[in-house]
């Protein structure tokens, strides 16, 4: 055999194997390096929680996220954003739309929010979907494939970011009151570490066992509720100082004849004590030192909020004072098995009614003002 025949054969083989290389280095990346869509995901002014199940996601824009169930695409959940000249003309004829095909529309309340619940089957798929306008948008959160109790469940996770309700919110008997002082409202005071072991380790939400998640009246009998807001949360005094809160998700406040089915559970809770917070953005900022990760982040802050936001990437928040928040972003190329790996790329400072969660805080309501 000549030698430009060994070449050649060695060059085909060399470049077999570069393209076999490629393709598995392509196929790592889509299953192991790419996040994981799941857990609290938030979507613009919005969050929802979405099942350890869906896994992978097929991002089009920042107006449109897919996210597949593992290794069957079968079934799939959408979040969708529209900008329209008239998104509540457009939701209106949406309903229409839906019922003159054969479908299904069905108007409700959730958290002040007028929310329209739809469904219908499309090539040959169970499609049910929650369509709602929010901050002057058009938002849409489906499932197509799944079950009805799996929707149900997907439907009443929607928690809404950075709104201002205009309307009480009511359930069961509690109606929020933002005119109340906590210094008048509250009377009992409890231990932090048997408020953290409630809330924190025994909620899905929050960290806790899988699959149990901390309703509204659980936490009522438990842990009567004194303060409600509007924003959604739930003050507690602590006996070591300072405050504990606990946010709600969307769930139905109103009206009182769906409540029984769309009752709100706990999604975040921070305890915020009157201290040197400052101390805590020099730690924070401490961290920017390459290859910390989020597990660092919550050694310094255990009631840091990690998200994702899908328009922009993975941050989490920190309550610094009643005027500024820790805004921490994570690198999300980086191969990860849970997110307390995730690697910190930037810090920065917010003002705090930017933090999802920390801004819905009242400053009535903070431990400087009390």
């Amino acid at each position: 055999m000549s030698k430009k025949k060994v070449f050649l054969i060695i060059g085909l083989v060399a470049g077999a194997l570069l393209v076999g290389l490629v393709i598995l280095w392509l196929l790592i990346a889509y299953v192991f390096i790419r996040m994981p869509f799941n857990g609290d995901v938030t979507f613009h002014d919005f969050s929802v929680y979405v099942p350890e199940k869906y896994v992978r996601d097929s991002t089009q824009s920042n107006d449109a996220l897919w996210v597949y169930e593992y290794q069957n695409y079968t079934s799939y959940i959408l979040l969708h954003k529209s900008e329209t000249a008239d998104p509540n003309a457009d939701l209106a004829a949406y309903a229409d739309y839906i019922t003159e095909r054969g479908g299904s529309a069905a108007w409700g309340e959730r958290r002040g929010v007028d929310v329209l619940d739809v469904a219908y089957t499309q090539d040959n798929k169970a499609c049910r979907e929650t369509v709602f306008v929010l901050n002057g948008s058009l938002y849409s959160v489906a499932l197509r494939g799944g079950t009805e109790d799996e929707f149900t469940a997907l439907r009443d996770s929607i928690t809404w970011k950075m709104m201002k309700v205009e309307r009480p919110l009511y359930y069961n008997g509690v109606t929020s009151d933002d005119t109340v002082n906590l210094s008048e409202a509250l009377t009992e005071e409890y231990e932090i570490d048997a408020l953290r072991t409630y809330f924190d380790d025994q909620n899905r939400r929050t960290g806790g066992i899988d699959g149990v998640s901390l309703s509204f009246n659980e936490v009522n009998q438990q842990y009567p509720i004194e303060v409600f807001r509007t924003g959604g949360y739930s003050v507690y005094k602590v006996k070591e100082g300072g405050y504990f809160y606990v946010f709600w998700n969307g769930g139905t406040f109103d009206p009182e004849e769906t409540q029984a089915e769309q009752e709100p559970s706990v999604c975040f809770t921070a305890y915020i004590k009157d201290s040197d917070e400052r101390a805590l953005l020099k730690d924070l900022r401490s961290l920017a030192a390459p290859q910390n990760t989020f597990a660092n982040v919550k050694s310094a802050d255990p009631s840091v909020y990690l998200c994702l936001l899908m328009s922009r990437g993975t941050f989490s928040y920190s309550y610094i004072d009643g005027d500024e928040a820790a805004e921490i972003e994570y690198d999300r190329n980086t191969e990860v098995e849970n997110w307390d790996e995730l690697v910190i790329e930037k810090i920065r400072v917010i003002p705090r009614d930017e933090a999802l969660y920390f801004g819905n805080i009242l400053a009535k309501d903070l431990p400087a003002n009390n």
